[in-house]
């Protein structure tokens, strides 16, 4: 009798008219809830979003910062490979030196002495003696200095830092953990060969020659260029000019004071 009682009040119109509203009701808070998770979602999306890029454009930026200073380390450390052959170099042509003081200037002595006074005589023998003992001590100290074994660890290290920046170039960073390890590895190769000299960074700054002369800036890489190459050749045979110079110049000023 119950649900008899029951069926025949859904059957009435005003209980079906409930019936519709409520499902109605339940419908509509169902939107609502799912209007509210899809923009809560998309408000806690978004930032993340947006932190993602700046992180990955941070990344980015990082990883370019590091091609360009291996491309530019990679060309300081060649510079000091280049710099210390030609500093051996050098040294052997001033102890080859020494060597032609102590037989070329007796042979000179002897061959003219009828027509050599005594006192040209002894100078010259004295500014040989001098130039070669000078030069035999400059040449042995270029040779304590190891400069072949030293180049060649700058030409290795330059070597690995062309390869380094050549892989971080194609390389796609997606955390800094990543770019970190390449960034260690970037100065274990820098410690793997001694610190090179401020000119050779300058000559790796300065780069190539510029194809035009826009805004004076073949100008510019002339004059610095030249200012570079006087210190260059100062610093690399300074002490070798030194010693075939001052040698004959103590001779002549020696002659000049006794000859009066």
């Amino acid at each position: 009798m119950v649900q008899r009682s029951q069926s025949l009040d859904a059957n009435r119109p005003g209980a079906r008219d409930n019936v519709a509203t409520l499902a109605q009701h339940e419908a509509f808070a169902r939107i609502r809830e799912r209007h509210i998770e899809t923009h809560s979602d998309a408000a806690v999306t978004l930032p993340d979003a947006a932190q993602s890029a700046e992180q990955r454009e941070g990344i980015a930026n990082e990883r370019d910062a590091i091609v360009r200073n291996c491309r530019v380390m990679k060309s300081a450390l060649f510079n000091a490979g280049k710099r210390l052959e030609r500093k051996k170099a050098a040294g052997q042509f001033t102890f080859a030196l020494s060597g032609m003081y102590g037989f070329l200037v007796p042979l000179f002595t002897l061959q003219f002495e009828p027509f050599l006074t005594a006192l040209v005589t002894y100078v010259v023998s004295f500014t040989a003696a001098t130039a070669g003992a000078v030069s035999f001590v400059v040449a042995m100290i270029y040779q304590q200095q190891d400069l072949s074994r030293r180049a060649r660890l700058f030409y290795e290290a330059g070597r690995q830092m062309n390869k380094l920046g050549k892989d971080i170039k194609i390389m796609q960073f997606s955390d800094a953990d990543a770019l970190r390890r390449c960034t260690h590895h970037y100065h274990e190769v820098l410690g793997s060969a001694e610190n090179h000299d401020e000119i050779d960074y300058e000559f790796a700054v300065l780069g190539y020659r510029p194809r035009d002369n826009k805004n004076g800036r073949l100008d510019r890489w002339i004059s610095n260029r030249r200012r570079l190459d006087i210190r260059f050749a100062l610093q690399t045979y300074g002490l070798v000019i030194a010693v075939w110079l001052i040698p004959p110049l103590i001779g002549f000023t020696i002659w000049l004071t006794l000859a009066k």
